[in-house]
């Protein structure tokens, strides 16, 4: 099992498709800040609201989920960096296989110096 608090500084470029504040569709292309099993962290800056549906692609390995809206954060870029959680955990959606639950950084195998 993958854990669901695990999350990695990495900048996915990613489409987000969704309405805005006022209703009206829209399609931003824009990348993401943190990203983790259970959603991540975007730079957003169509306004959203709080628990809002949005669908995210990424089209690198062609792949869309969907995501509710669980923080928003102004930014003095003029984009507000927007907390999302996915519908479903996917592990794989932002191309990275992320370490099992129970994966202890002491036991992965290092380079033998002497084969070098």
């Amino acid at each position: 099992m993958i854990h669901p608090r695990a999350r990695v500084h990495l900048g996915v470029h990613i489409v987000v498709c969704g309405a805005n504040a006022l209703g009206t569709q829209f399609k931003e292309s824009t990348q993401s800040i943190v990203v983790g099993v259970s959603g991540g962290l975007i730079e957003l800056a169509t306004p959203v609201i709080k628990e809002q549906k949005l669908t995210l692609a990424n089209l690198k390995i062609g792949v869309e989920i969907d995501c509710h809206v669980t923080s928003i954060e102004h930014s003095e870029n003029g984009k507000a960096q927007i907390g999302i959680r996915f519908d479903e955990p996917s592990p794989h959606f932002w191309g990275l296989d992320f370490p099992p639950d129970d994966w202890n950084p002491a036991d992965r195998e290092l380079p033998d110096p002497q084969r070098s």
